[in-house]
């Protein structure tokens, strides 16, 4: 699982349907940005190395949870546990992504043994190589489509929905400062545009956990 996947609760949602408790191993996998040479480049640290190497070629499947962008870390991932050994070819890896794109994830034509579902949305990217939003060349299944016109509305969602999730990382880490910076944008948004209820319930909703916690 990666850190983008920490909350999806995947272990628990196999449990559930397959009644086993599947060995979960937390990978961390952060991204750069390399000018030099044009593309973004990934380091893994803080993994667990002593379930990585208990496992071996029996392994049927590895379910990754994560959140994708441009799929740089998921590759990196991917590429890091196929070097250890632990994959047979009849090994099966399986990524689920809540909030994902397709859109740069040209690289899978190169890994069989690897699916990716992405649920609900295939969000667009920006881009600046981060936010996923729900305008540009999003696609949705029909439900989704419906629920999102009717909570948030097409013209906004499409065109003033920064990002459908919102600097995934920081909304945990650092909830503070995720909170004020959400605030912040729709806050500024609201001076020229009219947000949907379900916004101004929530930005009041925000602002009052702040204030009791400043």
């Amino acid at each position: 699982i990666l850190q983008g996947g920490r909350y999806y609760a995947l272990d628990r949602a196999i449990n559930a349907v397959y009644g086993k408790t599947p060995t979960t191993v937390s990978l961390c996998a952060k991204r750069k940005y390399s000018p030099a040479e044009g593309k973004w480049k990934v380091n893994i640290f803080n993994e667990d190395l002593k379930k990585l190497e208990a496992m071996s070629e029996s392994v049927s499947s590895i379910v990754i949870g994560d959140t994708i962008a441009t799929g740089t870390t998921l590759k990196g991932v991917i590429d890091h546990v196929l070097r250890l050994g632990i994959v047979g070819s009849e090994t099966k890896i399986i990524v689920y992504s809540i909030a994902g794109t397709f859109d740069r994830l040209q690289w899978l034509d190169d890994y069989p043994n690897v699916s990716v579902v992405v649920s609900n949305v295939d969000l667009h990217l920006h881009d600046n190589g981060t936010d996923l939003q729900f305008g540009g060349k999003a696609r949705f299944t029909k439900k989704a489509r419906e629920y999102v016109d009717d909570v948030l509305g097409r013209e906004f969602s499409e065109n003033h929905v920064k990002c459908a999730i919102f600097d995934w990382g920081d909304r945990f880490r650092n909830p503070k400062e995720h909170l004020e910076e959400v605030l912040e944008y729709y806050e500024s948004l609201s001076n020229t545009t009219s947000l949907p209820s379900y916004f101004q319930e929530l930005l009041q909703k925000y602002s009052r956990s702040l204030q009791s916690h400043s």
